[in-house]
């Protein structure tokens, strides 16, 4: 769902996405992250980084 947030602009919900699938323990990981290339866009947002940072941990 979080790709499709993104293609549309609305990256606070892709966020709000790619957050609960971390802290639901899905099997995503935040290194998992840095190999999807549809989550370009949110890279360089701040939340992203905190996001990325909270859950590498």
């Amino acid at each position: 769902m979080a790709d499709i947030y993104i293609k549309c602009g609305e990256y606070d919900k892709a966020l709000d996405e790619l957050e609960t699938l971390l802290s639901q323990r899905t099997g995503f990981t935040a290194n998992d992250f840095k190999l999807i290339g549809y989550l370009d866009p949110l890279r360089k947002l701040p939340r992203y980084q905190e996001m990325v940072k909270k859950y590498a941990l």
